[in-house]
């Protein structure tokens, strides 16, 4: 690189330089927020289009809205996996690995599903301030799944959140039952 800083040498390798002044951030720590963020952005993007969609034009198929987005993804990973990202051991995937990946991916797909359907009969903001009790629901689940035990301080810390956003989901005025069932769920599955 040309600077006065470290530079790390390894044995067959080309030299790296560790982050400092003269680069910024290193390349790994930027692909990363440039991950975080789009994955951010996205998100976003694609909860309120898929409310638009289903609020606005009438559009009454949200399990086909979220086979399209499934299929979506699907080809876009394909096609980066081919194209960007191809894999450094090409060998194939241990069963058991892909067991658990196709109970996760299942969990998900239900998931944006139920997501898609609440959306029908809520608004994204609704389904949002529902959303955010996600990690009361993790707390639950840990606890029933896997024998997992919080201390008194973490019970403490997520009563003020989650309680709150119980508490602005009450007044709701445009609240409907199953939009707000099909929501909880789809919380329960992330």
């Amino acid at each position: 690189c040309g600077g006065q800083h470290a530079h790390t040498l390894t044995p067959g390798a080309a030299p790296t330089c560790s982050p400092c002044r003269h680069h910024g951030m290193s390349g790994d720590l930027r692909t990363t927020a440039a991950s975080v963020v789009s994955w951010f952005l996205l998100n976003i993007a694609i909860g309120n289009l898929n409310g638009w969609i289903l609020k606005h034009h009438g559009f009454s198929y949200p399990v086909v809205l979220t086979a399209v987005h499934m299929l979506c993804c699907w080809l876009l990973s394909a096609v980066c996996l081919v194209t960007i990202l191809p894999p450094a051991d090409p060998r194939p995937t241990p069963v058991g690995t892909v067991a658990k990946v196709r109970t996760l991916a299942l969990a998900f797909c239900a998931s944006v599903a139920l997501g898609n359907i609440a959306l029908r009969y809520i608004y994204v903001s609704f389904a949002q301030m529902v959303s955010a009790a996600s990690p009361f629901f993790t707390m639950l689940l840990m606890g029933a799944m896997v024998g997992k035990r919080y201390s008194l301080a973490q019970y403490s810390a997520i009563v003020p959140m989650c309680g709150g956003v119980m508490m602005c989901t009450v007044g709701e005025i445009n609240f409907h039952m199953l939009g707000f069932t099909a929501v909880v769920a789809s919380t329960l599955l992330r």
